[in-house]
């Protein structure tokens, strides 16, 4: 899967403008709330979670992809907009499924439907990621916690949206969006820097599976268009008991077939190996006024050789499965509540997504009411970035939420 490419500086610069730019958004959004005006704030929140998600290399931790989504969530209930409101709190769970709503600022029937989309979608069949990186040995982090080094299968990682950050010191991350389906393996292949980097990487990468398959292609036609080239030479070459090994082919643009050539070797001296490379060089000539016999994909590279494939180390990513009954949200068509009951105005407090440590969540503890006093929500440890650093918190709103009839969420 395709990340975020590793910036220049102008473009670094670049990206960190547009992070600006959605920070004012949210802001404006948090003020459009704060005077009622709930369909210009998710306007405002739904631009402001575009260009985060545009710029992924710039943040170092997804927490405001965290904040936005549920600012957005506040403000789409407060306008009929249940089931996009529902999606948004799904999104939620999945990139912080231990947080915690604040109950001063959400009304029960909220707090009800949160934690009925929670329990069902964190009983759900989940997925996995593969994340294998360039050189590998690089930190990977799942939604702001390191929770592996590549190569790594992260399992048990729950539906739906989530971000990867893969980490190595002296280079630019490879930041990118997965979004989890428990029907097959996502992967993320992260280019961080060596001799399988730059434009050839992906043909490198695939080259080292010992097959000339569709990826192969993939990778020739993207090189090609970008090269301007009509046609491609590429090989692969191993180590015999007494000499190298070379394959070599040649890829046709415009017809996107690949036609072998002949074999060569070389002795360890490399005595005698400019000869056999200019006969090959002859050989190209003649093939590219006539193109040979296509060969028949997937093709092995070396027969009988068996591609050493990276082992991955396999990493519980996701928290635990809740046991008990199920917490059901009021079903569909239930009768509105009171007014008393409205949808929360965008949180003046931070959201806590679960914050940096091991992949194993820390299991949320019960609510006790304070004695002649409110109910508390249960101690949780302060919000941290994936690198220690606090979160800035978001942004009061002004104002409070109208009284208005808000429909109950149908079950996830």
């Amino acid at each position: 899967m395709e990340g975020a490419a590793a910036p220049s500086v102008d473009a670094a610069k670049e990206q960190a403008k547009k992070i600006r730019r959605a920070e004012r958004l949210v802001a404006q959004g948090d003020e459009a709330a704060g005077q009622l005006k709930f369909d210009a704030a998710a306007s405002r929140y739904r631009a402001a979670l575009k260009i985060y998600e545009q710029n992924l290399a710039a943040l170092e931790d997804p927490a405001p992809l965290v904040e936005v989504r549920l600012k957005l969530a506040t403000a789409l209930f407060r306008t009929d907009m249940e089931e996009e409101g529902e999606r948004r709190l799904a999104e939620v769970v999945a990139l912080a499924p231990e947080i915690e709503l604040d109950p001063a600022r959400y009304p029960p029937l909220f707090l009800r439907t949160f934690e009925g989309i929670r329990d069902k979608l964190l009983r759900l069949p989940r997925g996995a990621i593969s994340v294998l990186s360039t050189p590998p040995g690089a930190a990977v982090y799942l939604d702001g916690r390191k929770v592996a080094e590549t190569p790594a299968l992260l399992t048990e990682v729950v539906r739906g949206p989530h971000y990867i950050r893969v980490e190595a010191a002296g280079v630019p991350p490879h930041v990118t969006r997965v979004d989890v389906d428990p029907k097959e393996v996502a992967r993320v292949e992260a280019q961080l820097g060596g001799a399988l980097s730059g434009e050839a990487a992906p043909l490198v990468a695939a080259l080292a599976e010992n097959e000339v398959d569709g990826k192969v292609v993939k990778a020739l036609a993207t090189l090609a268009k970008r090269a301007g080239a009509e046609f491609v030479v590429f090989g692969s070459i191993r180590k015999g008991e007494d000499v190298y090994d070379v394959k070599s082919f040649l890829y046709s643009r415009k017809s996107r077939k690949i036609a072998a050539l002949t074999d060569i070797a070389f002795d360890f001296d490399l005595l005698g190996a400019s000869i056999e490379v200019y006969k090959l060089a002859g050989e190209v000539a003649e093939a590219v006024q006539a193109f040979p016999s296509p060969l028949i994909v997937p093709a092995p590279i070396f027969p009988g050789v068996r591609a050493q494939k990276a082992k991955l180390t396999e990493v519980v990513a996701g928290p635990p499965v809740p046991r008990g009954p199920v917490a059901g949200a009021s079903p569909a068509g239930a009768a509105p509540p009171p007014a008393s009951a409205a949808a929360p105005a965008a949180p003046s407090g931070p959201v806590q997504p679960a914050s940096g440590g091991p992949a194993e969540p820390v299991a949320r503890g019960p609510v006790a009411p304070a004695a002649g006093g409110p109910v508390q929500p249960a101690a949780r440890e302060p919000l941290t970035t994936s690198r220690g650093g606090p979160v800035a918190p978001v942004p009061a709103t002004g104002g409070s939420a109208a009284a208005g009839p808000v429909r109950p969420a149908r079950p996830v």
